[in-house]
C-alpha cells in the first residue's frame, strides 16, 4: 500500500519537480514500505547547496529525503509551526520564490521551494492545513 501511495505522489509531481528529485526517486522507493499513513504529497525544496530534498508530507509527520540519501524526520509533535511563505505575484508576470517554513522545538527551518508555482502553492498550503488538524486532534 505505502509503495503505491508513494509511487502515486511522485506521479503527481510536475515533470519539473520529478526532474529535480529523480536522484532522490531510489532512497523514497527505500522507504515507502516504512511508511504506514497516507502520503499528502511530496515538496521539492532546495535547502542545500549539494542539491534538493523532497519532503514527504503525511498526516503526522514530515520525511525529508535528500538526493544523497539522508533521510531525515520531524514529527508534528515536535513541529511548533508550519507556514508556505512567499510567492507573491511580480510585475512583470510569474511569481516570486516559495519557502516552507518549519518551526520545531530545536529552532526554525526555512526550505526554499522549487519547481512549478501552482502545484507548490497547493502542497504549501495543504502541509499547513494537515498540521493544525493534527494540532487539534492532538493538543
Amino acid at each position: 500500500m505505502t509503495r503505491q501511495a508513494m509511487e502515486k505522489a511522485y506521479e503527481q509531481l510536475p515533470p519539473g519537480n520529478a526532474r529535480m528529485l529523480s536522484e532522490a526517486k531510489p532512497y523514497l522507493d527505500d522507504i515507502a514500505d516504512e511508511i504506514e499513513e497516507d502520503i499528502i504529497g511530496i515538496i521539492c525544496a532546495t535547502p542545500h547547496a549539494r542539491g534538493c530534498s523532497a519532503l514527504v508530507i503525511t498526516p503526522t509527520k514530515i520525511i525529508e529525503v535528500t538526493t544523497g540519501g539522508a533521510t531525515d524526520v520531524l514529527p508534528y509533535s515536535e513541529v511548533t509551526s508550519i507556514e508556505a511563505v512567499g510567492g507573491a505575484k511580480k510585475f512583470f508576470g510569474g511569481h516570486e520564490q516559495i519557502f516552507l517554513r518549519i518551526g520545531s522545538i530545536s529552532g526554525m527551518q526555512t526550505y526554499p521551494v522549487s519547481g512549478e508555482y501552482e502545484y507548490n502553492s497547493h502542497l504549501g498550503n495543504e502541509a499547513e492545513s494537515v498540521f493544525r488538524k493534527y494540532r487539534l486532534r492532538n493538543t
